[in-house]
């Protein structure tokens, strides 16, 4: 029976700035007992595949925006979702009107970015930015925002939902900032589609660390960063875990 694990990035397996060499030999062990492993993040593909690169991270698939993107183990695309470009349009004035320190739309691979006004953060990212109307043509797959607090984070998630949640749009508070994709789009159909694509009938595990994690952690038998939103504790089957490496070693224990 083939068990899959669905780790978030950032924050999670990305934890301190830095990836353990424990939990990429956690991550191989697992691996050799037949089980299968990957990333369901909520950033774009192009940025993900560059940390995976960078890294040397072993995965059998790839989620990224939140569920948005959804690759096989050679990278094929098994599926990406679209937003109506009128209704991103909306979401970017609001956002503009907010004062939020920077925002972006991605096509699920590239990513756009631009300041807030008045704003001089400077905010390294591992891809190089691609032109708003380059993403527009291609079909905007979902939104990034820096908000610059937690507190704003949830704030303007809340006034997106409320007014956009009509027209297709759910939106997520993640740590500062904001996540913003197709409604009934999320982590855990991403999961669904790899574990029917490959017709995997074992146990699914998920950690994650925020709100864009709910969805796999409640679903699945989940897991929580020790470092995470704690109210979310009680969605977590597996408990609180430290690092990813702890959390599959207590899943290997207990096979």
């Amino acid at each position: 029976m083939i068990h899959l694990f669905a780790s978030d990035y950032d924050g999670t397996l990305f934890k301190d700035h830095t990836i353990r060499e424990s939990d990429l030999e956690a991550i191989r062990k697992f691996r050799a007992l037949g089980h299968k492993f990957g990333i369901v993040t909520g950033r774009s593909i192009n940025s993900i595949r560059t940390e995976i690169d960078k890294h040397d991270i072993p995965v059998d698939f790839v989620v990224g925006i939140n569920g948005g993107v959804v690759l096989d183990h050679d990278y094929n695309e098994l599926f990406a979702s679209k937003m109506d470009n009128e209704v991103a349009d909306d979401i970017v004035n609001l956002v503009r009107d907010f004062g939020v320190e920077f925002y972006g739309t991605n096509d699920g691979y590239r990513v756009s970015r631009e300041m807030g006004d008045g704003v001089n953060t400077i905010f390294e990212t591992n891809v190089e930015p691609t032109d708003p109307e380059e993403i527009k043509k291609a079909g905007i797959a979902a939104m990034y925002i820096w908000s610059g607090s937690h507190e704003s984070a949830q704030k303007l998630s809340a006034t997106i939902n409320d007014r956009f949640g009509r027209y297709g749009i759910h939106s997520y508070p993640n740590t500062s900032a904001v996540d913003v994709g197709v409604k009934d789009v999320s982590k855990s159909t991403g999961i669904e589609m790899i574990r029917n694509h490959y017709g995997y009938n074992g146990n699914v595990y998920a950690i994650g660390d925020s709100y864009n994690d709910v969805p796999m952690i409640r679903d699945f038998h989940g897991f929580l960063m020790d470092n995470g939103e704690m109210e979310l504790e009680h969605l977590a089957k597996g408990g609180l875990s430290n690092t990813v490496g702890d959390a599959l070693t207590n899943i290997m224990n207990s096979l």
